[in-house]
């Protein structure tokens, strides 16, 4: 199970490997790996710090880890980050100097830029938007918190909502398509995704004064059933 610590590093290796297989390229042939990870990272010293979702990582150095298995030169980053990066340089993001960078999966992660460069924060800690706060009262997060956004719209939570209203197992992928149907009860879901993330949103643009919010991720493929509600 990737749940457990050494078997995701293990496959991490083997994604990588298995890239470098089949294009045919040896590991000379790379200057190195780079690689986004979810959660809070020092990226200076490739630790993770602790994975929300994971047990068992807590300061974990992976990048020395992964540098001693592969034996290439390792740059590691938070994913939500690396993402805003990626959009800003070559995405939907390019024309445009302050922009906040979300991805929805199992967690909630995010990535702004500010005046056309990448903002980290104290410790490379900025953007965390899934920890953010959004009632009083609420869930607990796997983080430790009360009330965070991941807690009412991470992927595990939509689908534990999804299957008492179905009373059934049911994907993401399934959830949307009956969506596109008009089934009642899968709307019903995305409408409630979409509204705590447009709250959560509508304080971020306001703090921030953000031109544009690019959103990605798992979660994400809903598309306009989601993002309607959003805006």
């Amino acid at each position: 199970r990737l749940s457990q610590k050494n078997h995701l590093i293990l496959a991490i290796i083997n994604s990588i490997n298995f890239i470098l297989e089949s294009r045919g390229l040896k590991k000379k042939d790379i200057l190195g790996a780079g690689i986004g990870f979810p959660g809070p990272i020092d990226n200076k010293r490739g630790l993770v710090h602790f994975l929300p979702n994971v047990p068992g990582w807590r300061e974990v150095n992976l990048k020395k880890i992964l540098e001693d298995k592969l034996k290439v030169p390792v740059l590691l980053d938070n994913d939500a980050k690396l993402m805003a990066l990626a959009e800003y340089k070559l995405g939907e993001a390019g024309s445009f100097a302050n922009v906040l960078c979300i991805t929805l999966g199992t967690g909630v992660g995010g990535g702004i830029i500010l005046g056309g460069k990448l903002y980290r924060g104290q410790d490379n800690a900025a953007g965390e938007i899934g920890h953010m706060p959004i009632n009083e009262n609420g869930p607990r997060c796997n983080c430790g918190g009360v009330a965070c956004l991941e807690a009412y719209i991470g992927n595990k939570k939509i689908l534990r909502q999804a299957s008492k209203l179905f009373k059934r197992d049911i994907s993401l992928e399934e959830l949307s398509g009956l969506a596109r149907k008009h089934n009642k009860l899968a709307l019903s879901v995305w409408q409630e995704v979409g509204r705590r993330l447009g709250m959560a949103l509508a304080g971020a643009v306001n703090l921030l004064n953000l031109d544009a919010v690019v959103i990605g991720g798992g979660v994400a493929g809903a598309g306009s059933i989601l993002l309607n509600k959003v805006r």
